[in-house]
């Protein structure tokens, strides 16, 4: 691994981080001010986001020859597999956990979500 592919790994592991911090203390909040339900509904929705996130990480780890078709080519499937995996996620937690708060799941996925436009404002 060259240096440009391991400054490229930490920075992919730092958005997954601050996804992390950022469901849990959204998670956290609203458990002090609405209850475990909304809290946990927000955890799931955050976490749904944060799995979409590790599908995105592992499909990029895949070699592309280092041309900039193949670069972007990665890119392309790797956002593909992270919706599919983002959609499945979601589906599956509609049918296991029908008691969730779906309000509360779609703010801990947009939480977890906005962690890609934090990251991109973030110097690292």
């Amino acid at each position: 691994m060259n240096l440009v592919d391991f400054s490229a790994n930490r920075s992919l592991y730092f958005f997954l981080q601050l996804q992390a911090a950022m469901v849990l203390g959204f998670s956290l909040l609203v458990l002090l001010f609405k209850g475990s339900v909304p809290a946990l509904s927000g955890l799931a929705g955050g976490s749904v986001a944060f799995a979409g996130g590790m599908l995105y990480i592992l499909v990029l780890r895949r070699p592309h020859g280092g041309s900039p078709a193949g670069i972007l080519h990665l890119h392309v499937a790797a956002e593909i597999v992270k919706v599919i995996g983002m959609f499945c996620a979601a589906v599956v937690l509609y049918f296991w956990c029908r008691q969730v708060d779906w309000f509360w799941v779609a703010a801990g996925w947009l939480v977890a979500y906005s962690a890609y436009w934090f990251g991109l404002l973030i110097k690292h």
